[in-house]
């Protein structure tokens, strides 16, 4: 599907904390509730939104509709409806899709978009049966298809695709280059999150001087395969959130568009495998707004393992860089579906920045699904 009718207005998000570090004293909900508050004192209409959509993978112990609590708590609007969705990673997205078609059908004009999540505080849960088992292993880590761990999907599928580890280490070597060149505060990406005493404005797993002997030697997470802990994306803390209206807006509240929402696609199977998922929802999205590859200027393909963005280039012939030139999850950290928003305010602010038309965001999700976004440089 395409559209004309949407614009992402305003975004912004916590640094990125690593799993168990500077993030990990506030749950999902106090992420949640923090990054609103903060869109709310810079962008006061959010007061005024029709709706607020969120998503958040790992629900387990935040109680019914978290998205209710947040905006409750964040004291931007307890008046304004809430919901909460989860498609897995690529929900962060599907909140901008929800609030694009809510405009085009004129159910309202300006929603509050984004993602909450923390890794670090799911809670155990205790099975029927007895047996128990982290929320975080269960619900984001697990593939609840074939009950395999999404490493384990993944070691075997970038095998099959004949993609080596020395291709993978040198992908996450540049991930953690770029990352750590990138200035994600100074264009109003992230605001510093107090945590401890200390106001954190830098994402928390970027290693601007990884080397790819030092990766080389790390061993890998199953036996006999390819991907390790360096390869693979930083489980992570972290919420995203932003504004997204109809075109009239900008002139009702003098604000400034970021992006234009152009279109949207979504894939999905024929099986539980990740590594062909974004590639076939950027076909899609070509086919149906008119493109080809060369009319794109940047990428942002998640990196949830660097074989999935090497498969996605592979299979689609795209420029490397063109592809996370701010790195990726490898380096900034992939908390689940907040990545997905992250990418998209990512790319919204490096195309203005380079003065650049089109970009496409891409991720795969749990169970064998992907999505990807089309946004034009509203300048």
């Amino acid at each position: 599907m395409t559209t004309n009718s949407a614009y992402l207005y305003a975004g912004l998000r916590t640094p990125f904390g690593r799993l168990n570090g500077h993030l990990s004293q506030y749950d999902a909900v106090e992420l949640g509730t923090r990054t609103l508050a903060e869109l709310g004192r810079r962008h006061p209409v959010a007061a005024e939104a029709d709706g607020a959509l969120f998503s958040c993978v790992v629900q387990a112990g935040l109680g019914p509709n978290p998205a209710r609590t947040v905006m409750h708590r964040s004291g931007v609007g307890s008046e304004i409806p809430a919901s909460v969705n989860n498609m897995a990673c690529i929900a962060g997205i599907d909140t901008m899709v929800d609030a694009t078609r809510r405009i085009a059908s004129q159910e309202g004009s300006l929603y509050i978009v984004g993602a909450f999540e923390s890794s670090s505080n799911g809670p155990a849960l205790t099975f029927g049966d007895g047996h128990q088992e982290s929320a975080l292993q269960h619900e984001a880590l697990t593939c609840a298809i074939s009950g395999e761990s999404f490493v384990a999907i993944s070691d075997r599928q970038g095998a099959e695709l004949g993609i080596s580890r020395a291709r993978q280490d040198q992908w996450a070597v540049r991930s953690h280059d770029l990352a750590g060149r990138a200035d994600f505060a100074t264009t109003g990406e992230v605001y510093g999150l107090e945590s401890d005493g200390t106001v954190h404005w830098k994402d928390e797993g970027i290693r601007a001087g990884s080397t790819y002997e030092r990766l080389a030697a790390l061993p890998p997470l199953v036996t006999g395969g390819t991907i390790t802990a360096a390869n693979a994306s930083q489980i992570a803390d972290g919420s995203a959130m932003g504004l997204v209206g109809s075109v009239d807006v900008a002139e009702s509240h003098g604000l400034d568009p970021l992006a234009r929402i152009v279109g949207w696609a979504y894939s999905a199977g024929p099986d539980n495998t990740l590594h062909r998922q974004p590639a076939k929802s950027i076909d899609a999205l070509l086919t149906k707004t008119g493109h080809t590859v060369r009319d794109i200027d940047l990428w942002e393909i998640n990196e949830a393992f660097a074989s999935v963005v090497l498969a996605t280039i592979d299979d689609l012939k795209i420029p490397e860089e063109a592809v996370n030139p701010n790195g990726g999850g490898i380096a900034i950290g992939h908390p689940n579906s907040t990545t997905a928003f992250r990418q998209v305010l990512t790319l919204a602010h490096e195309l203005r920045r380079r003065d650049l038309r089109r970009g496409i965001a891409t991720l795969c999700g749990g169970g064998g699904q992907g999505i990807a976004l089309l946004i034009e440089n509203a300048h």
